[in-house]
């Protein structure tokens, strides 16, 4: 946990134990740190203090590694790394960059994963082996039906799909599943709205809101160029709902453009929580979304 004053007054000179008594959700190394962050920290304590009290809808999911994933890796008993060894997958694949050794691992001697496949019968090899996990355990063929009704969270994805609780591809479909129901809530209510077989989806991928560059300006004025031109809908995630209020006071002050579509849980969040987060709030990748 780093020290919310950090860089503030002088270096710190302790670890970050001193919780705020007002929201509970940041930590200082000391006494000076934490006072002279106060001008910053009383604008956004109060709003912390409501969102501690909703941490416990945030660690909630339908799968059996849960606590694991969740409460084990945020007070460190675990880590992403031994989440992934234990699954067979550490450094393997498309599961490289879930764990903050995947650029070391990038260039790993392939090997490796050959290992793995070994008790694999030769049909659908290359299926399996950019999941790295048994056919049972992961979408490899399509559907056994057409689904009528939309996904609502990931146990109706599993059931749909037929895939085990235990099975840990989540933590990789949280992305498409993301573009998925950012489309549902984009539209939704939404009167006017033309039927078409075709649906465009402009993807911009990682922008940090939080730094002042021109990278983050030409990216916000492609956002609004888009929705002005286009008349099109635009979602963002973040990883907390704070990061989200935010980012959405950014885009606001830059485009104009009131937040149409509230900040959310998101229901196809990743069940993988983020290491080091600044906050005692637990975070996960694509946690939340809003949209203008």
């Amino acid at each position: 946990m780093e020290c919310a004053g950090r860089g503030s007054r002088g270096p710190c000179v302790a670890p970050a134990t001193r919780r705020c008594g007002g929201c509970g959700a940041v930590a200082y190394c000391s006494v000076s740190h934490q006072l002279s962050h106060w001008d910053h920290h009383k604008q956004e304590c109060e709003r912390l203090e409501q969102q501690m009290k909703r941490v416990e809808a945030l660690n909630e999911f339908p799968f059996t590694f849960s606590e694991e994933a969740t409460l084990e890796v945020f007070e460190k008993r675990e880590s992403r790394c031994s989440f992934l060894s234990k699954r067979g997958i550490h450094g393997l694949g498309m599961w490289k960059y879930e764990c903050g050794c995947g650029d070391s691992l990038a260039s790993a001697d392939s090997t490796r994963s050959n290992k793995q496949f070994l008790a694999f019968d030769s049909a659908n090899r290359s299926e399996r082996e950019s999941w790295n996990l048994p056919r049972e355990l992961c979408p490899c063929s399509g559907p056994a039906s057409l689904k009528s009704d939309a996904l609502s969270n990931w146990k109706d994805y599993f059931e749909w799909r037929c895939l085990p609780l235990h099975s840990p591809v989540a933590l990789l479909l949280h992305w498409p599943l993301l573009v998925y129901y950012a489309t549902q809530i984009a539209f939704s209510g939404k009167s006017g709205v033309e039927t078409t077989k075709q649906l465009f989806i402009h993807y911009l991928g990682k922008i940090h809101f939080l730094t002042l560059s021109l990278l983050l300006m030409l990216a916000l004025q492609l956002i609004q160029e888009l929705i002005k031109e286009m008349n099109i809908p635009a979602v963002f995630s973040d990883y907390c709902e704070e990061a989200c209020h935010l980012a959405a006071r950014c885009i606001h002050s830059v485009t104009g453009r009131p937040i149409r579509i509230p900040i959310q849980l998101n229901p196809f969040r990743q069940p993988l929580v983020v290491e080091n987060s600044p906050l005692f709030i637990p975070c996960y990748p694509n946690c939340f979304l809003f949209g203008i």
